[in-house]
């Protein structure tokens, strides 16, 4: 869902959203901490999951705190977890009828879940 990219317009000034920080040097070495495009779900490993999640969770006050109104390009990751969450939801009981075929079809050919969701 192309149209998905609202982001903070205002955070306490103490502490960033988890979009704002993704910039950080650690994005490199971690892709879980790189938000600069797609997921990079061919580099991620189990050593990168524990270290990710005390960055974000770390960042979690902010993030909550922060107004998604559309003021920069930057996506509303509560929007985005929850539109991956309704097309899985979706495809694991195939309603509507012949949701879980148009996923996999599309997932084929974008060449990963993601981008199927995202078409």
């Amino acid at each position: 869902m192309r149209g998905m990219t609202n982001a903070p317009s205002s955070a306490p000034s103490s502490a960033s959203s988890p979009v704002a920080t993704a910039a950080a040097p650690a994005s490199a070495a971690n892709p879980l901490l790189d938000f600069t495009d797609l997921p990079l779900f061919d580099r991620i490993a189990p050593e990168h999951v524990a270290p990710a999640l005390d960055r974000l969770l770390a960042d979690a006050d902010a993030a909550l705190a922060a107004r998604y109104d559309g003021s920069d390009a930057a996506a509303n990751p509560f929007l985005h977890l929850a539109m991956h969450l309704a097309i899985s939801e979706q495809c694991s009981i195939d309603q509507p009828r012949g949701i879980r075929q148009a996923v996999e079809l599309l997932c084929r050919r974008r060449g990963s879940l993601h981008d199927a969701h995202h078409e």
